[in-house]
């Protein structure tokens, strides 16, 4: 049973999921005029962090989907990047991607999405530790990041985290 919103809830709403579809095309158009390999399509089943919890999303969302590895997703909460990599990698990428950043950035199973490996307070050692002992061979890592950022200033930030993740040369 779907609860009742009030028309006001539903203007926001309307607004927001608005913003998101507008951004992620924009996005991809930005893509399709410099010839760049990805593939565009809409996808439920993700998840959203509210109130520190995961929550199922049953509605899909726009993603830009690339050739060398990486996704770029426009979510209610912001613009996310998604790579999975493998232990090995990861290992070798954290100390120069996931600590004092200025976005949000969540590693989980890539076999238990629902495991996180990284909290907020973490240092290098703990998080290294809590990877070494797990039995996951693949990890999902995803940065997040506000909608105001240019397609240009987009494209060129996850170029950057995906030579960083060892995605690319």
């Amino acid at each position: 049973m779907c609860s009742k919103a009030n028309p006001s809830e539903i203007l926001t709403a309307h607004e927001l999921l608005n913003a998101i579809y507008s951004k992620a095309q924009e996005f991809h158009s930005f893509l399709n005029e410099r010839g760049i390999g990805h593939k565009y399509g809409f996808y439920p089943k993700n998840y959203l962090k509210i109130n520190g919890k995961q929550c199922l999303q049953e509605y899909p969302i726009p993603v830009c989907s690339f050739e060398k590895g990486g996704d770029i997703g426009f979510n209610l909460d912001g613009i996310f990047f998604e790579f999975f990599v493998d232990k090995k990698t990861l290992e070798k990428a954290i100390y120069k991607t996931f600590f004092n950043t200025a976005y949000r950035t969540e590693i989980y199973g890539a076999e238990h999405c629902m495991i996180d490996f990284l909290f907020e307070d973490d240092t290098a050692e703990k998080f290294l530790n809590r990877l070494r002992h797990s039995n996951e061979k693949t990890f999902g890592v995803s940065f997040y990041y506000h909608r105001q950022l240019s397609s240009q200033d987009l494209y060129r930030e996850f170029v950057k985290k995906s030579t960083q993740m060892a995605l690319r040369k």
